[in-house]
């Protein structure tokens, strides 16, 4: 039950070996390589937007948190990227983090289980978050497709 994975190229050469001669004895000799052929598998349309999307208030960071149904590593073809942005209320969208994840070590305070659970903290003691700021995440698969906008208010 193998499968192929996505966002990765394979590569395949052939060789045949003759049959044995006519009454027994020895097996044939091994012909020479094929040339090389390869593939890739690559999703037929951009990567869903996170889900369960939340943003709670704890001593004043911000704890979001979201769930993929993939892993979002990609493969030899490149990298997810995560997007997240920040909106305080009346002031400017910043971009909080842009990161490619294949790329270790994670940032600063970014959490992610291997089981679809993705996190980051935002803000510290010095930074309050203030209650009602918007986050946007977006995810970018390794050809630049882009999930649609998730958003949360934090409370």
């Amino acid at each position: 039950n193998h499968r192929f994975k996505h966002w990765i190229s394979y590569s395949w050469i052939a060789e045949v070996r003759g049959a044995s001669e006519i009454g027994g004895g020895p097996r044939g000799q091994w012909s020479k390589p094929s040339t090389s052929v390869s593939t890739s598998f690559i999703p037929s349309g951009p990567p869903q937007a996170p889900s369960n999307l939340t943003a709670i208030r704890t001593d004043g960071t911000a704890r979001i948190s979201w769930q993929h149904p993939e892993s979002l590593t990609g493969g030899t073809l490149g990298s997810y990227t995560i997007e997240i942005y920040r909106t305080p209320p009346l002031k400017p969208t910043e971009l909080l983090v842009s990161h490619k994840m294949s790329s270790r070590p994670l940032p600063e305070r970014f959490t992610f289980d291997n089981q679809g659970r993705f996190g980051i903290i935002d803000g510290d003691s010095g930074n309050r978050i203030p209650s009602r700021t918007k986050y946007s995440l977006i995810i970018t698969d390794p050809i630049g497709r882009k999930s649609e906008r998730a958003e949360v208010i934090l409370s």
